[in-house]
């Protein structure tokens, strides 16, 4: 049990490290201090926005190190930039001040400070800023357990960056979602992201990322994959040391000796996490000591060596106080009780239990309430222990004479010993006898009930493999139907004028008037083989559906454009009426493509000549919703219920245009399979609306 607490607490330590480097941004420490001192040597110079800058960049640059320092020089920041009417400086170093809250664990104040960051930062047009706060904020919701929140802000920050073509928020936006999803267990989700900020790393030649091979050491440490964990945290400690960057090389070491230590390599373990002390110690990274104090702990502990665990949870219990850390206070201030009360020292395992449930909070309260009375009454048990031997001698004086009046009763509880043992013999048989009786019986209704079950299972199959054949015929049948009715045409009338052509029966003017007819057929027929190619793969489940963030805009921008030709030769032009900013969805784009070309395709075959196409789209709520609109010829009331079934209702367009009937139903069942809906309505003589929404980001 112990084994397992102390582990937990590596993991908890080296991924709080871990996180808040995601999110943070690492300054020149020396060169800003440079400048400041040039400020703090020459009174003359005034404290301008330039001045709000440095404090605010050695602020952010001290909140995994000095956090006094944090607090200092944002407070000043703030003070300064009100002074000065300076927006920028003041949401900079409110958003810094949130930060130094999540890392106390303060998250009251912390989402405090961050909400009014952002409201400053939407004021003022900081977008840059408001990208980066949505990552605190998906940090703090994380910590508080708001996942829902969590994931939601990491996902604003990504649709920012995407809008922006912000290739390098972008990948940082990928592995907060990844850490996200490492986080909640979901740990294949996890490498997918990672995977997809490790490509575009690449593209824009930033592949020496040692965070990025960190967290999928980490990940593929959580799934037991222990080679190919060591083999990226291997890799990543490389990336840290050529960038000499020690405090992520530090903190890769502690990550690299939980590994070891799973994998109960205890020697390579406490090397790693001595290494890590070392390091972290030269850079005064007092967050990393913690962590690297958590793994000697745990060393001690498997060891056996409860002293030694005692002396690292002391100095990693001292830090937490400096660092004013609660969750840290909790964990070292448990991990001393525990040991103590394996030394027997109940005082002081009792006095660190106590600022344990102080600062668990509600964490902790149920069920450390009963461990605080077990170890105040082990507590109290050496005073009582005196007292206890005393009223024990005098009872052994009592019991001696009591001895004598039991040895006369000794004879009368044999014989009735006896007597009892005959009958609870004779009841033990009978009883034996009704439990085997009745568990013969038990086993019979039991395999009865089991036979019963496996009928009814092979019935339920039976159903459904008829069910099947059915389905597999009417396919067939509505496949054959399809091909031999509307393939066979177009290729008849292309081999009539190919024959009439070869023969010299046509002239100039009727050779353009029959090509422009075929080229309408086989247009039509390329949709149809299209269409049936798309559907046959979606009924036998041929077809892959691999769902992404999609920006809407661009599918129907694309598909405008694939068939503004057509368009052009039938006098019909489009209206857009789209969104100012990005629409992004949560869909297969391949899909959403087919059901856009397929309404627009429909809408061209209807409207008249000289007609207009509207399209539009937006955000409601939590979807994105595409509407087109035709001023075409319309749809009888009686045939709008037809246009989703697999009658293969289809009619001819404004021009004699050809349909197999296919493209709706394609249309409905891409939509309702990327979790939207699809309407239709219509006014004969007027037009047709269709409306469609997809999953929005």
């Amino acid at each position: 049990m112990a084994k397992k607490y102390l582990i937990h607490i590596i993991l908890l330590c080296s991924s709080l490290l871990m996180n808040t480097l995601l999110f943070s941004q690492l300054y020149d420490e020396k060169k800003l201090l440079n400048e400041l001192d040039k400020y703090l040597q020459s009174p003359e110079l005034p404290k301008d926005t330039n001045y709000i800058n440095i404090i605010n960049d050695l602020a952010a640059e001290y909140l995994y190190s000095k956090t006094a320092q944090t607090y200092t020089y944002a407070s000043e920041a703030i003070q300064l930039s009100t002074k000065f009417s300076y927006p920028k400086g003041e949401t900079i170093a409110t958003r810094v001040l949130g930060t130094y809250y999540i890392l106390k664990g303060n998250f009251t104040l912390a989402e405090s400070q961050l909400q009014k960051a952002l409201s400053m930062a939407l004021k003022y047009g900081l977008k840059q800023v408001e990208q980066k706060i949505y990552n605190n904020l998906g940090v703090l919701y994380s910590y508080t357990g708001d996942y829902d929140s969590a994931l939601k802000n990491y996902f604003k920050s990504l649709q920012f960056s995407i809008s922006a073509h912000d290739s390098i928020n972008m990948a940082l936006s990928y592995g907060n979602i990844a850490y996200f999803y490492n986080e909640r267990g979901h740990y294949y989700k996890a490498l997918d992201f990672l995977f997809k900020e490790q490509t575009i790393r690449r593209a824009i030649q930033q592949d020496n990322e040692a965070v990025l091979y960190n967290t999928i050491g980490l990940v593929y440490k959580n799934i037991k994959k222990y080679d190919s964990a060591l083999y990226y945290l291997n890799y990543a400690l490389i990336l840290a040391k050529s960038n000499e960057d020690k405090y992520v090389e530090s903190a890769i070491l502690v990550d690299e000796g939980g590994t070891y230590l799973a994998l109960n390599e205890l020697s390579k373990a406490n090397t790693c996490f001595l290494k890590a002390l070392s390091l972290q110690k030269s850079i005064d990274d007092e967050w990393g000591m913690m962590g690297s104090y958590a793994g000697l702990c745990a060393m001690a502990n498997l060891t056996k060596h409860q002293l030694e665990a005692i002396k690292w949870a002391k100095l990693g219990y001292a830090l937490a106080h400096k660092t004013n850390s609660k969750q840290k206070i909790v964990d070292f201030s448990g991990i001393l009780y525990r040991n103590f009360e394996a030394q027997k020292r109940m005082s002081e395992a009792f006095q660190y239990l106590k600022i344990h449930k102080l600062y668990a909070d509600s964490l902790f309260n149920d069920a450390k309430s009963k461990e605080i009375g077990r170890l105040e009454a082990a507590h109290a048990y050496d005073e009582k222990e005196n007292e206890r031997i005393k009223l024990q001698k005098a009872n052994e004086q009592v019991a001696h004479q009591q001895e004598l009046k039991l040895l006369r009763n000794i004879n009368i509880l044999i014989v009735l010993a006896i007597a009892f043992a005959f009958l609870a013999v004779l009841f033990f048989i009978k009883r034996q006898q009704k439990i085997i009786a009745n568990r013969v019986l038990l086993q019979k209704n039991t395999e009865i009930a089991a036979q019963n079950k496996i009928l009814e299972h092979q019935n339920l199959l039976i159903k459904q493999q008829a069910q099947q054949l059915q389905q597999n015929d009417a396919f067939k049948n509505k496949l054959f139907s399809i091909i031999s009715h509307d393939l066979r045409a177009p290729l008849a009338s292309l081999s009539t004028a190919v024959d009439l052509y070869n023969q010299g029966l046509l002239n100039e003017e009727e050779s353009k008037l029959v090509f422009a007819a075929l080229n309408t057929d086989l247009g039509y027929t390329n949709d149809l083989l299209n269409n049936l190619l798309h559907w046959g793969k979606n009924q036998m489940n041929g077809l892959v559906f691999k769902k992404d963030a999609v920006d809407i805009k661009k599918i129907i921008k694309d598909n405008v454009n694939l068939i503004a030709s057509r368009a052009l030769n039938k006098q019909i032009s489009f209206e857009l009426n789209l969104a100012s900013e990005a629409l992004i969805a949560y869909v297969d784009s391949n899909t959403i493509s087919i059901v856009v070309r397929n309404i627009l395709s429909n809408a061209l075959k209807f409207c008249k000549p000289n007609g207009i196409i509207q399209i539009s789209a937006t955000y409601i709520q939590n979807m994105v919703s595409v509407s087109i609109q035709d001023n075409g010829i319309g749809i009888a009331p009686e045939n709008l219920g037809k246009l989703f079934g697999m009658s293969n209702f289809t009619t001819q367009g404004t021009q004699g245009e050809k349909g197999t009937g296919l493209g709706l139903i394609l249309c409905k069942e891409f939509v309702e399979k990327n979790e939207g809906t699809i309407h239709v309505s219509s006014t004969l003589g007027s037009g047709t609306l269709i409306v469609f929404t997809v999953p929005a980001v």
